[in-house]
This record gives structure tokens, sequence and C-alpha cells, in this order.
């Protein structure tokens, strides 16, 4: 007889000897279960605020007598290439178009509209551009933007002293940081290509972030190199045929965006150059300090290049890092440049990142906050309170710096004391003094058991 299998489900029982009571979780533990976690709750507190802050940044911009002063300067500037005369300054002018030309056709769009709905768009526009930077710069290390870290980063982007100052202006930073995060969220999926044409529109609209060129070439992507470089020179030779006097821009726009902002600006310029002045340090002292910012930069680079983490972060700190010496080490850079920082402080949700220090933070809170309430910058000399952007630039290279270095200085040790050790094994090995007996009597005799099968 075939034995016959029972199809029903088994009926569960209590085991013997176990009540009700031993039946039930313990006491806690569904409450425990269900009780919020610490980072539910902070997003809880910090998503609406940084919402709420987020917003109440963009209707302050809205209501400045400044809104949109440089979008109109490209509006003008894209009408004037429509009308077939040179959009660049061939005189002084307070508020010049000294972009590429490659930057025209992006712009050209805005001819077509009146001024009211340029502004208005483009108000909108960047803080969308601005919101999707912080979420890329998260999705970088994999994390989504409904998170306790989007909720952070929403309300530190909402607490940014430069926020309303850029959404009231209508320059490109915003954009340009959009780019920077979409250049490092493709490099880091090793989408280099992508990343190249990320980066080659970034330097076609403003060539704020040239040295991010670096990144594909410490990684050996020359291809990527290569698109991010023929973007900007493609379009701009595009552009060129179009322009009345193409010769302006080797006379006036060129030297203007090497140093002349430095001159027309120069209570708001943000480097070492523009800051050294203000504090009366002369001219020497100033150049050995930039000299000493770019030896800080290169090593830290080299050292975080060379280092066993994780690649994500790799690219976004040694990209930081460059940002970091463009900052500091340019002719002019305008405090609001510090939105390109963005990745770079979004990185202090990895585990291995350089940024979880307080160190760290000090400095990023002296470019950051929207105060001068900080000491020493609570003087009222203007060359201490507008330094706080300088010290906070140059606090967080060192920081990042005396970060690398100490890995590499580990790994020194390890690698001296290695080879001290093989060294003194070495020389035991040669000095060590012969055996007292010879070396066929120390044989041991050959036995029946030790001869191995097949081996006569």
């Amino acid at each position: 007889m075939e034995a016959r299998i029972d199809d029903r489900p088994p009926v569960p029982t209590l085991p013997v000897h176990s009540g009700l009571r031993s039946s039930l979780p313990p006491q806690g533990e569904s409450s425990a279960a269900n009780r919020p976690s610490r980072a539910h709750i902070a997003s809880l507190v910090l998503g609406p605020i940084g919402a709420l802050l987020f917003l109440e940044q963009i209707l302050s911009a809205a209501t400045d007598p400044h809104l949109g002063a440089d979008i109109l300067t490209f509006r003008h500037a894209a009408q004037q290439l429509l009308q077939h005369s040179s959009p660049y300054p061939v005189g002084p002018q307070v508020n010049p178009f000294i972009f590429p030309p490659s930057a025209l056709l992006f712009f050209l769009p805005l001819a077509f509209l009146s001024a009211s709905v340029v502004v208005g768009a483009y108000l909108a526009i960047q803080s969308a551009a601005i919101l999707f930077a912080g979420a890329f710069s998260l999705r970088i290390f994999g994390i989504p933007w409904r998170s306790a870290a989007g909720a952070a980063v929403l309300f530190g982007s909402a607490f940014y002293v430069g926020l309303e100052t850029n959404l009231a202006f209508g320059n490109v930073n915003g954009i340009l940081v959009l780019a920077e995060a979409l250049f490092l969220y493709l490099a880091s999926r090793d989408r280099w290509d992508w990343a190249g044409v990320a980066l080659g529109c970034s330097l076609a609209l403003k060539p704020s972030l040239v040295l991010l060129l670096l990144v594909p070439l410490l990684w050996r992507q020359w291809r990527s190199f290569g698109i991010s470089l023929g973007i900007p020179i493609g379009l701009s030779l595009v552009v060129l045929p179009f322009l009345p006097r193409s010769d302006v821009l080797l006379t006036q726009v060129l030297p203007y965006m090497l140093h002349g902002e430095a001159d027309v600006w120069p209570m708001f310029n943000a480097s070492i150059v523009g800051t050294a002045p203000l504090l009366h340090i002369g001219v020497p002292v100033t150049l050995a300090i930039r000299g000493a910012v770019a030896f800080v930069a290169i090593f830290a680079i080299v050292l975080r290049r060379r280092a066993d983490i994780d690649r994500r972060l790799q690219v976004v700190e040694v990209a930081g890092i460059l940002v970091l010496l463009t900052l500091l080490d340019s002719s002019f850079s305008w405090p609001t440049y510090g939105w390109l920082l963005l990745p770079l402080v979004v990185s202090v949700v990895s585990r291995e990142s350089l940024l979880r220090t307080a160190p760290a933070w000090v400095a990023i809170y002296f470019f950051a906050s929207p105060t001068d309430s900080v000491t020493p910058f609570a003087s009222g000399d203007y060359g201490i309170r507008h330094g706080r952007f300088a010290a906070g630039f140059l606090g967080l290279l060192l920081v990042m710096w005396f970060g690398a270095l100490k890995p590499a200085t580990a790994w020194s040790k390890e690698r001296r004391k290695g080879a001290i050790g093989g060294l003194w094994a070495s020389a035991a090995r040669v000095l060590r003094p012969p055996p007292a007996y010879p070396v066929e009597a120390a044989r041991p005799a050959a036995t029946a058991e030790s001869i191995p099968p097949n081996s006569t």
C-alpha cells in the first residue's frame, strides 16, 4: 500500500506546560519595535524646519531690490548676440558680461522671453538646482533624499549664508554645483563619459571648476578628460564666427576673468589675495601663503588618492580639495562660492570621511554661518569679519590634510617596523653560529614506517 500524504496544514499548538503569559512577547519588546528611531525623529524635525527656512529664503530673494541683476545681464548679452553686436564690454562697466562665448548658447533662449518671466523662472530653476545638487550628493553614497541625512542637507542649505544672495542676483552658482554633483555622481559609478559631459557643460557655462579636470586625469580616464575639455572649446568655436569683435575676448574679457574682479570688487574677495590686504599682510607673505596652500592641497590629494578607502569618497574628497585650492589660490573668489563645497560637506555621511571631526565643522561654520558673531570675527574691523571666509576655507583644507596624513604616517611606521624586523631576522640568520654537531649525524635514520610506498 502506498503511504498517504496529508496535505492539510498543521494545527498550531502551545508547548507543554506553557500558559498564555509564555506565549506572548516579552514585556516592552513590542513597544521598543514600534518606537521611532532617532534618525526618524531628526528627519521629522529638520525636514519641515528646513523646508520653511528654504521657502523663506526664496520669498526674501523675491523681494530683494537687486533681484535678477545677473540673469538680466545674461539676457542682455544674448540679445546683443542676436542683434549682431558684441555682448562683451569695450570699456569699464559695473556688471559686465565676462563669460566664455560658449555660455551664450545656454543664455540664448532668454532673449525670447520678457524680463519678468526670466527673473521668476530662473529663481525657481536655481532653487530646484540647489535641491537636486544636495540630492545627487547624497545619492553618491547611496542615501535617498527622504532620509534624516536629506533633511539635514535641506536644513543646512537653507542655513547657508550665500543662499539668498545666489537666488536674489540670479547667478549661475546653483547650476554649477548641480553640474559638479552630477559629475561626481557619474564618476563614482564609473560612467566617466557622461561625467565628462557634465563637467564640460559646467566649464562651458563658467570655468569656475576648471581644476576638476585633474580628476579624470588622476583616474586615467583620458576620454572623459577629452570630453570635458572639448565641450567648452567646441561650443566656443561655434559662437566665435558670430561675434563682431572677437578680439575683445583677449584684450578685455580674459584679463578681467584672470584678475579684473579682484580690482573691481576688492572688498568682496574671499581668496588669499583679497583677504591679505584687508589684514595688512604684505605681498611676499601672501605669495608664501599661496605657495604653502598649493603644496598642502597637492600633498593631501596624493595621500587621499593612495588611501585604501571607498572609491566614491575618494573621488568626492579629491574634488573637494581641488575646489578649496581654487577658492584660496585664485585671484578672486566670491564668498558665495562656498556652494561648490556642497558635495564635500555631504560626504560626512561616509564613515571614512575626513570631515567627521569637530575642527572641520568649526571651519565650515566660519564660511557658512549667516552671521558674523563667531570668535574672533565679531570685531568691528571689516577685514577681520571678512577674513572668516578665507579662514574657513583654509581651516577645512588643513583639517583634511592632517586627516589624510594620519593613515599615511601609521602606514609608514608599519612599513619601517616591518623593514627593520626583516633586516634583524636576516642579520640573525647570518650571524647565527653553526651547530656543534655534524649535520649528517643530526639527520634521523630512515625506518620502514618513514619510507613512502613505491619509493624503491
